[in-house]
């Protein structure tokens, strides 16, 4: 039995108690998750980490209202909200009103596109799309914008184009478009991932401000370290099962030292060039200002660089650019190879039905190129995943798909846009072992990344970006 659920006018200062019995996708074998009780509170800052695959995304889909699928996924429990009661069973399952929902109980997911239109031509009317879908006065809509765009510093891309942002930038900017429409709960899931510590900070100073503003603010991650002072619970999720820990319990945000001695280069032909910029300026359009300008850079063989710097500051499109997907208006680029690029975000990468498909996507078919993606795939450790559908997969191992569609190809340069990005504990130290092997080969690795502890371990140097070399 279905019926819809409208939320109606509920009181501000909202609970939100979920007590879930077990919920199971379509066409799934086994339960995601079971046996979960949770209680959020207005003013409080609730923190659910877990592993890749451990289900604390599905858990946040289901607060936020996305999950289950009516007639689709098995859900059975109950959600309250500002004491209404939701039951969910076999035979009673309620078609929630997402709009109605989303008006007090934000979600946004991992892949901050999802929760953009798309359709909207700068930040502005990206943050106005809902509040004018509801009809909201347009002089109410501008104050809020520009209140959310102080608290996110993001005034200065309030004018731009959306299409342009990077991705740090759409991830601050979609928080900013749940912001406006003021929820009562805010379900946040890796809020902080690829953005630089200033965003970060920017982000958290914002959560400590809804927090006293009597918000309720959920934040899921892999790790929770930055920003421990402001929570006030934190609950893992582990194979599906919900366990508490004691706030005191979380580790301290610690400084990496991205000054310590670079690795010796250990790769053959170390003096050979793979990869040069020589004063090179990249832009997308010729009558707009330049993204990169005057850029110099030299990849040697087995070297593994860092490109560091703050978020819109022209680093993807430096890899583009070394990639071959972008030419620069002045300057040169040369490469002494042929490269290979992992994109911050792997769905923009995945196109095939099954994992196996993926990988060997562009191989020229038979005995050989099987061999070859298997052997990949087991480097990866992806061997049993490859007959999924990448999409069944979690963020993690998309990711690391991602990655080995691209080293399948053994390219002599890999470009890795923010590869931990979304990467559990595994995931990177699979990843470690990768580049080490690539520098070991002779071959180059450039790689952006706001990870410190990830830049101090992998790169042999790192080069800074700032607005004084690019235009932004």
């Amino acid at each position: 039995m279905t019926r819809e659920l409208r939320m109606g006018n509920l009181k501000m200062g909202l609970d939100l108690d979920l007590d879930l019995k077990r919920f199971r996708y379509a066409r799934a074998e086994t339960d995601v998750l079971q046996d979960i009780k949770i209680n959020i509170r207005p003013g409080t800052v609730t923190a659910i980490s877990g592993d890749s695959g451990s289900g604390k995304s599905t858990l946040g889909a289901i607060l936020g209202g996305i999950l289950p699928r009516t007639g689709l996924d098995q859900f059975e429990g109950a959600i309250t909200v500002g004491g209404k009661h939701i039951a969910f069973s076999e035979n009673e399952s309620p078609r929630i009103d997402p709009s109605g929902w989303a008006q007090h109980i934000a979600f946004l997911p991992q892949d901050a596109n999802d929760y953009l239109s798309g359709i909207r031509e700068t930040v502005a009317e990206e943050m106005a799309f809902s509040l004018e879908n509801r009809g909201v006065p347009r002089k109410d809509i501008l104050t809020r914008i520009r209140a959310v765009a102080d608290m996110l510093d993001i005034k200065h891309l309030l004018a731009q184009y959306a299409g342009t942002l990077s991705g740090g930038q759409t991830r601050i900017v979609a928080l900013g478009a749940l912001m406006v429409d003021n929820p009562q709960v805010l379900v946040l899931d890796e809020p902080l991932a690829g953005l630089d510590k200033n965003a970060q900070n920017m982000v958290l100073s914002a959560i400590q401000q809804l927090k006293l503003l009597g918000k309720a603010i959920v934040v899921i991650t892999r790790n929770y370290v930055h920003g421990a002072d402001l929570v006030d619970e934190v609950l893992k999720l582990e194979d599906g099962e919900l366990s508490r820990f004691e706030r005191k319990s979380l580790p301290s945000n610690q400084e990496s030292n991205l000054d310590k001695k670079p690795a010796q280069l250990t790769g053959r032909n170390c003096s050979r060039v793979l990869l040069e910029f020589a004063g090179t300026n990249l832009g997308y359009q010729p009558s707009a200002p330049q993204i990169v300008s005057g850029f110099n850079l030299k990849i040697h063989a087995g070297e593994c660089v860092a490109l560091l710097g703050p978020n819109g500051i022209g680093k993807t499109t430096i890899l583009k650019a070394a990639a071959g997907l972008l030419k620069p208006t002045t300057g040169k680029i040369r490469t002494s190879t042929f490269p290979g690029l992992l994109l911050q975000n792997p769905n923009d990468q995945l196109i095939e039905r099954t994992v196996f498909k993926e990988v060997g996507y562009g191989l020229r078919p038979g005995t050989e190129s099987r061999r070859q993606v298997a052997e990949v795939l087991d480097r990866l450790d992806l061997r049993g995943k490859a007959e999924m559908h990448p999409y069944e997969l979690s963020i993690s191992e998309r990711k690391l798909v991602a990655l080995a569609s691209v080293l399948v190809h053994e390219p002599e340069i890999l470009l890795l846009d923010e590869p931990t990005e979304g990467l559990d504990e595994n995931a990177i130290g699979v990843l470690r072992e990768i580049l080490d092997v690539c520098t070991s080969k002779g071959h180059g690795v450039l790689f952006t990344s706001h990870d410190d502890s990830f830049v101090a371990h992998a790169a042999n140097r790192t080069v800074q970006l700032n607005a004084v070399e690019n235009a932004r």
